[in-house]
């Protein structure tokens, strides 16, 4: 969630120069849908990758610690703890997404 939170920061803090950005590509011909595309890619690998990478390191952790033998109701547990962290994760990032969107076309 402190992810989140940093992530968040960084998306709104170069929110002035992405709007240039996009204004150009739009002069140069992009539509406003290719435009969303493209925000939404880069988006995705700002929320999900550390996601990611942390789930795969926990994993990997639990089963170190218990010596390449994960209990059944272990691995169940982290699963399902790491399932309701990516619903939170994917519910912050579409409102930081429509957010983001909307943004970037009106000023």
């Amino acid at each position: 969630m402190a992810a989140v939170s940093f992530i968040y920061f960084r998306v709104f803090v170069y929110i002035q120069s992405d709007r240039d950005q996009y204004r150009k590509l739009i002069k140069i011909g992009l539509k406003r849908s290719e435009i969303k595309k493209i925000v939404t890619q880069q988006l995705i690998l700002l929320f999900f990758l550390p996601f990611v990478v942390a789930s795969s390191h926990a994993l990997v952790i639990l089963s170190t610690w218990n010596q390449i033998e994960i209990k059944a109701t272990q691995l169940t547990q982290s699963l399902q703890v790491i399932s309701i962290f990516l619903m939170i994760q994917s519910i912050y990032f579409l409102w930081i997404r429509s957010k983001y969107i909307r943004s970037i076309f009106h000023v």
